[in-house]
């Protein structure tokens, strides 16, 4: 996706960071704020694409609770401060794009936790 935007004409960059830590989301758009302006010179983006999950959890009788709190983390929190982030710098007529599996359509009660937050993004 990153290869055609630029490929168009597009100005576009990734961003690769660990998600699921209170305060994640607020320390990555801290660093959007500080970065280099070569792509958002006024600080401001045109499109927000969250693509990023873990797709594995126990089964139900095997779920830690510390398996059930990082999977809602980074699938369920995450996504939900990056965009609450997001929306003071996005331009007028900005896009958010959340990136989800078909999981919430699909039942698989081997990985229940990941189950419930593919019912949960934005």
């Amino acid at each position: 996706m990153l290869e055609k935007i630029r490929a168009n004409g597009g100005k576009a960059f990734l961003v690769r960071s660990p998600l699921g830590s209170h305060g994640d989301a607020a320390r990555r758009w801290a660093a959007f704020d500080q970065a280099d302006r070569e792509y958002a010179p006024d600080g401001r983006l045109d499109i927000l694409v969250n693509n990023a999950g873990i797709g594995r959890s126990s089964a139900l009788s095997e779920l830690t609770e510390e398996e059930f709190d990082e999977v809602f983390a980074v699938n369920v929190r995450a996504p939900f401060f990056l965009v609450q982030h997001a929306l003071p710098r996005l331009r007028d007529g900005g896009r958010i794009i959340n990136i989800s599996s078909g999981i919430a359509r699909i039942a698989m009660p081997e990985i229940i936790a990941y189950n419930a937050t593919g019912g949960s993004h934005l």
